[in-house]
Order: C-alpha cells, then sequence, then structure tokens
C-alpha cells in the first residue's frame, strides 16, 4: 500500500484493507472445515480454522460504518428510513437471487446436498432474514439475521437525539452482558435474540465512529493495533478453555481483540497517513459481499465432486485447495461485476426515477397526444 496524505474524513481507506482480510479469513476456515470433512485434508495444518474473531470484524466494520453515515458531520446523512432502506437494498436482492438458484439445484441435481430442517419455514427465513433456529438455505446469510436487527434499531434511534443514542446503546450493552452473566443460553428468537452478544460488537463500532472527533487521533494507532493482536495470540493459545466458556466471555475476548485492531487501523489513518489500496484488491474490497454469500456454495459443490472423483497425493490437493480459494474469490468478484453491482444500479435508477417529479411540459406534451 501506498503512503499518501491522510484520508478524507469521510473514508477510511485502510478499512478496506480490512474487508479483504476478513472475508479472505472467513473463506480458508471454511475451505479448511470442508477439506477435514470432505478430504481428510487439514489444510495449512488447521492454521485458518483459529479463533473465532471473523464475524466480530465484519460486525464491528458494520455498527462503525453505520454510525459514520449517519453521523453530523456527513454532507449525505439519511434519516433512519432511509438508511434502513438503503441497507435493506444492499443486503437482500444478492441474498434472494442466490437463494432461489440454490434451491433450483438442490431439486435439479445433488451437488450442494440435501439442507438439514428445509421447510417452508426455513425457505421463509431464508428470504427474510428472521431470527430464528438452523441455518438459512446460504449458510453464511446466519449473520444478517443480526445485520437486519441491528439496521433496524438503529434507524429507530436516528430518530432521537445523540445523547439518547449514546445513553440507549449503552443500556443495550448493560442488558446483554447481566443476560450473558447469568448464563442463558443466546435465544434464536426475539425478543431474546436482541441480547445476544454479538450486538456488542455493532455497539462498539458505533461506539468509535460515534465518539471519534474530526481533528487527528492522538493515540498511537500501532500501539493499539498491536494490544489487539497481542490479545488474539493469547486468546488462540486459550482457545479449547474459550470454547468452554459462556458465549457472551467468548465475544468480548475475539469481539475485544478485533475492535483494538479496529480501532488501531482507524487512528492511525486519521493522524498520521492513509493508505490507497492496489487497484485489485480494491476490486476484492467491493466485492466481499458477494464472495461471502458465494463462497460457501463453490467450496461446497467443488469438495464434494472431489470427494466423489479424485485420487491424488495429498501436497497435490494442498496446491489444488490454493487454488481453489483463489478461484472462489474471483467467482465473487465475478458474481459483484455480473450480477450485485448491476442489481443494484437498476435498483437506484428505479429509486431516482420515482423519485424524480415529471417535467411540467412533458405531461402536457403526453395530454395533448
Amino acid at each position: 500500500m501506498e503512503k499518501v496524505t491522510p484520508s478524507h474524513k469521510h473514508f477510511l481507506h485502510s478499512f478496506d484493507g480490512l474487508r479483504v482480510l476478513a472475508v479472505s479469513l472467513v473463506l480458508l476456515q471454511h475451505e479448511t472445515f470442508l477439506a477435514r470433512k470432505y478430504l481428510g485434508l487439514h489444510f495449512a495444518g488447521g492454521l485458518f480454522s483459529l479463533g473465532d474473531f471473523r464475524i466480530d470484524l465484519f460486525f464491528i466494520l458494520s455498527g462503525f460504518f453505520a454510525a459514520w453515515r449517519t453521523g453530523r458531520g456527513h454532507e449525505s446523512r439519511p434519516s433512519g428510513l432511509q438508511f434502513l432502506g438503503w441497507r435493506l437494498r444492499r443486503l437482500l436482492p444478492l441474498l434472494w437471487v442466490l437463494t432461489t438458484v440454490k434451491l433450483a439445484s438442490m431439486h435439479a441435481f445433488d451437488l450442494f446436498g440435501r439442507h438439514e430442517g428445509l421447510d417452508l419455514f426455513q425457505i421463509l427465513r431464508s428470504y427474510t432474514l428472521l431470527p430464528a433456529p438452523g441455518y438459512p438455505v446460504i449458510l453464511p446469510a446466519w449473520t444478517l439475521s443480526f445485520e437486519l436487527v441491528f439496521c433496524a434499531a438503529w434507524s429507530v434511534l436516528l430518530c432521537f437525539s445523540r445523547r439518547i443514542r449514546l445513553a440507549t446503546l449503552g443500556l443495550w450493552a448493560v442488558a446483554i452482558l447481566i443476560y450473558g452473566a447469568a448464563c442463558i443460553t443466546p435465544s434464536r428468537w426475539l425478543p431474546g435474540f436482541a441480547l445476544h452478544p454479538y450486538f456488542l460488537d455493532f455497539i462498539a463500532g458505533i461506539l468509535l465512529a460515534e465518539i471519534s472527533p474530526d481533528r487527528k487521533m492522538r493515540i498511537s494507532g500501532a500501539a493499539v493495533m498491536l494490544a489487539g493482536a497481542a490479545l488474539l495470540i493469547i486468546a488462540m493459545t486459550a482457545e479449547p478453555m474459550l470454547k468452554a466458556s459462556p458465549e457472551v466471555v467468548r465475544r468480548i475476548v475475539w469481539g475485544g481483540a478485533s475492535f483494538l485492531i479496529v480501532t488501531g487501523l482507524f487512528c492511525w489513518e486519521r493522524s498520521k497517513v492513509a493508505f490507497v489500496m492496489p487497484g485489485a484488491l480494491q476490486l476484492v474490497a467491493k466485492s466481499s459481499y458477494a464472495i461471502y454469500l458465494t463462497h460457501s456454495l463453490v467450496l461446497f459443490g467443488v469438495l464434494r465432486l472431489m470427494n466423489d472423483r479424485w485420487q491424488a497425493s495429498s501436497q497435490f490437493t494442498s496446491l489444488c485447495l490454493v487454488l481453489l480459494a483463489a478461484g472462489t474469490l474471483g467467482i465473487g468478484i465475478l458474481v459483484h461485476r455480473w450480477l450485485e453491482a448491476p442489481l443494484q444500479r437498476a435498483l437506484q435508477w428505479c429509486l431516482n426515477a420515482r423519485q424524480s417529479p415529471k417535467p411540467k411540459d412533458s405531461a402536457e406534451g403526453n395530454a395533448s397526444i
């Protein structure tokens, strides 16, 4: 990455790099799991299965950008309903298309297997993202239920003053901690779902954006990032103990380490230097949502075929897994460019056309025909 002058106050280039890292780690974690399941191979020695912080990174960034985009200093600050509509237009269209494609393929041929517990309710849940037990048709989309509840809550909070928003977030965090301290298993149904410890990540991201001033940061970003990295390493060494701990403890540890890394990057870029990502990495960052939704379909289908028909040495298979990871990224990028981006442009065009007033002369001309 090239060093340039500090970023514009409404964009953080280094966070693009963090999105690339997060989606790549999620992909490699799932590839490690599926390679063990279908090929009996420990891909990269199981390195990418260590830790449980990848989703925390995404949720913290989501909370941060929600508050950053709707902040007082943003020139295009949307209302609560506008923010919710923007997020739904961003999340749902591609999910609907991929869910339909997978459902059709499951009936046409057995490439993706049979979805366990699939019924009409789970199909409905897969399209609406309603919180519920089990997994949606697109397996990684289970995290989007958290996104939906968070976006709905934040859109409501935007109707109130900043002081009320911060006080409400503080009470929400305290309620989650009390709920978790009581060792109550997080519910998959509302309203108990809103007390899941994952929402601490969103709240942390919002607080970082809300309390950060526009002037240069005085905190050493490098020191904060190193502290986050150190906490990650310590947590990885104690992972067996963390797995036996309550969910709220795991989220505090993994989410806390992720929060330190995000905060460190923010302070570093705001105070000293910004980063311009190479074009290829910028494209991966823009395609991160498409990669996130499609990678499980690609990995699952290819590794099942390899399990049925592949016979090769473990070294050659490891090389193929590396190529598969790169190819999965590439397919996600193609889905973004050929499907997701055109869908977003079409939706935006329809929205603009609906909001644009009809010219008087045009109306008069049509009436005269």
